[in-house]
């Protein structure tokens, strides 16, 4: 279900997601994704049910990184779900079992162009910083 998903999304929506062109996810990649700790990597996955076949039209995750107490966040939703709210009720998920995991902070890497993330990831309350020498890749952090 993650690769159909995958394979489904929009060329721009991958490229913002993976920051690279790529059709599907490597096997070691969908690996990664679908086997997951629920502790220090964490998925959430939307799905609905359409001709008899459950689709996954978004998903959100956590991974923990090298820094105590910091999980680093991705997100992605179906290009027509978009806007839905489906990605601000992932979110509310994900960053509760972050909270609920003892992190104290989520960050992320958005590339500069992708002015939807930007926004949607402001009105979670995440900082956006620029970094210099970085000028195509902002970093965003949210205090849990």
């Amino acid at each position: 279900m993650e690769q159909e998903f995958v394979r489904h999304l929009s060329a721009d929506s991958r490229y913002f997601r993976f920051m690279g062109s790529l059709r599907e996810l490597p096997k070691k990649k969908l690996k990664l994704f679908t086997e997951i700790d629920y502790q220090r990597h964490m998925a959430f996955v939307a799905t609905i049910q359409s001709e008899g076949k459950e689709l996954e039209i978004g998903t959100a995750r956590y991974a923990a990184t090298d820094k105590p107490g910091t999980c680093e966040f991705a997100i992605v939703i179906d290009d027509a779900w978009q806007g839905s709210g489906v990605g601000g009720q992932l979110m509310y998920s994900l960053e509760t079992a972050a909270r609920e995991q003892g992190f104290k902070t989520m960050e992320g890497i958005v590339l500069a162009g992708n002015y939807k993330m930007l926004r949607f990831s402001r009105q979670l309350g995440f900082r956006c910083y620029h970094q210099p020498g970085e000028a195509d890749t902002v970093r965003l952090e949210l205090t849990l």
